[in-house]
């Protein structure tokens, strides 16, 4: 409201500013572990204005509506794609990229098959000198059949690969 002192009453007017944007974006889970043959959705949330055009793709290749075992939905600014059964196919690299007049954003997200990074349970000085027991953890939804382990000896620059295959023996697996 204003006031400048002429007049019988103050003047009033309202105003309404609307800001324009680019696309900002966010998804909602960006590595995802899964199992082979479960329902799998990855979101992105876009905040943008005006409001922005959402596209999907895998490993650089565009998906749409007509893309096998893939539903796509909008509710509100979440985007969601959702895969009906995860396969060996559909593990890779999904982006979500929201455009406007004013820009473009993209966002990714990796759906694996893979465990979680190992967790090194043993210390990492061993009390024996030509010896050293390494113990460690790993999670996945899937069956984990074996490791890769990198080891060097002090003062070398060389790392040595080795593939330990897992075994399960009752409920223990070693």
């Amino acid at each position: 409201m204003a006031d400048n002192g002429f007049g019988p009453s103050p003047v009033q007017k309202e105003v309404r500013l609307q800001v324009h944007y680019a696309p900002e974006i966010e998804v909602e889970e960006a590595y995802i572990v899964t199992d082979m043959g479960e329902e799998q959705e990855i979101a992105c949330v876009v905040d943008s204005s005006p409001a922005a055009e959402v596209t999907w793709m895998k490993d650089g290749a565009g998906l749409d509506e007509s893309s096998p075992d893939t539903v796509l939905s909008q509710d509100q600014n979440r985007h969601s794609l959702l895969i009906v059964s995860v396969s060996k196919e559909s593990v890779g690299q999904y982006s979500c990229t929201a455009s406007n007049s004013l820009g473009e954003a993209t966002a990714t997200a990796d759906i694996s098959g893979d465990a979680h990074p190992a967790v090194i349970l043993s210390n990492n000085v061993s009390d024996q000198q030509h010896e050293f027991n390494l113990e460690w953890s790993a999670e996945s939804e899937s069956v984990i059949e074996s490791f890769e382990v990198a080891l060097r000896k002090e003062g070398d620059n060389d790392w040595k690969l080795y593939e330990v295959t897992v075994k399960v023996e009752g409920n223990e697996t070693n």
